[in-house]
């Protein structure tokens, strides 16, 4: 594959222009792309259905159970722009490629988990491949597409993804937990991850920024520990349905500190490991805090109603999952209509119209 390189925002006119994709292998690469991205955030969500046959089996205590749903999305967080950073200086493809060999090798493993802290290891493991997926299934799409509207649509798709991922979880880990044991749950994601590698060589563009600066190891760990710190303390919250817990207010205001510090850091590089001059820009800034506003409710809802359908409804996993996929459908096909409504009556008509709509 040609190697592509792309310059940063703040110098695009050093950067040589990349090599056109034929119209069929950049809808080809989106379905790579899309794929993968599917399996990330549909284990964000399948051990909703198959935790209750995991804790019959393993005898995990309440906070065992908690880290083997968390944790996963824990390491992922605080992980993102670390090796979305490194992604940008070694390689798009290769660190997506790695992302892939990772995730299907930690989900094999699965088949020597004999307690909840193995378990607990392997979800960890997961979350270090879904961190080097996620970002950069959306940076290559960004090299792919150059045309602003086959971007706008293949962005739509990437969201009605993500969404239905999240929803599609519960599902597929009803139907496999109706045949097989809760080890499916993970062993559904080796030849899903194989099969990406192989597409992936043979579809996917290499990519990398032109011009990157120095790698700066600070900024990587601050991100790193202080996310970890701010979600472990926010989880803890919710599990003690209190704000008095001393730990995790202690971690809390670390966490924040330490986020602060990296804020400052970037705004002050010269070659920041995050661009934040993107939040300048007040349509980017409402698009991300309404991502993550509907995103957090979606999957928080996910995961009580999940657990409320089979332990207190006496619903069957299968029955669960079918009962949740409705929310895939219409996300799905929300997430496809709203660029054109968007080109009809404004995106910030949308983005209100959708989180009024959601929060009634």
């Amino acid at each position: 594959m040609s190697d592509q390189r792309i310059a940063p925002h703040s110098a695009p006119h050093h950067a040589p222009r990349p090599a056109a994709l034929s119209r069929a292998r950049r809808w080809a690469a989106l379905s790579v792309l899309t794929a993968s991205l599917l399996v990330i955030t549909m284990d964000m969500t399948i051990l909703n259905i198959a935790l209750p046959e995991m804790a019959a089996e393993l005898h995990p205590t309440s906070d065992q159970q908690l880290w083997i749903i968390d944790v996963y999305s824990l390491v992922l967080a605080g992980l993102l722009v670390s090796f979305a950073a490194i992604a940008d200086r070694w390689g798009r493809k290769r660190m997506l490629l790695l992302g892939y060999s990772i995730f299907g090798v930690a989900s094999l493993l699965v088949l020597f988990a004999t307690n909840a802290e193995s378990v607990i290891a392997i979800r960890a493991i997961l979350g270090i491949g879904g961190a080097m997926i996620m970002p950069i299934t959306l940076s290559l799409i960004r090299v792919i597409f150059t045309d602003a509207r086959e971007r706008a649509t293949a962005l739509a798709i990437w969201a009605a993804v993500s969404g239905l991922g999240a929803a599609v979880g519960p599902l597929l880990g009803g139907l496999l937990l109706e045949y097989f044991s809760w080890h499916a749950a993970f062993l559904v994601n080796v030849p899903l991850m194989l099969t990406g590698v192989i597409a992936g060589i043979a579809i996917l563009p290499e990519s990398r920024v032109a011009h990157t600066g120095r790698w700066d190891f600070l900024a990587a760990a601050l991100s790193l520990v202080g996310m970890t710190l701010l979600v472990w303390a926010i989880k803890t919250f919710g599990k003690e349905a209190s704000l008095l817990v001393p730990e995790a207010l202690v971690a809390f205001a670390a966490g924040a500190a330490l986020l602060a510090w990296f804020v400052v850091r970037c705004l002050r590089s010269a070659s920041p490991l995050l661009d934040l001059g993107l939040f300048r820009n007040r349509v980017f800034s409402a698009g991300a805090i309404a991502a993550l506003g509907s995103t957090f409710a979606m999957i928080a809802a996910l995961l009580l109603i999940a657990q409320w359908l089979q332990l207190v409804d006496g619903a069957s996993p299968v029955e669960a999952g079918i009962r949740l996929f409705p929310i895939a459908i219409t996300g799905a096909l929300a997430s496809l209509t709203a660029p054109v409504l968007a080109r009809r009556i404004g995106a910030r008509a949308v983005l209100a119209g959708g989180l009024g709509f959601a929060g009634v």
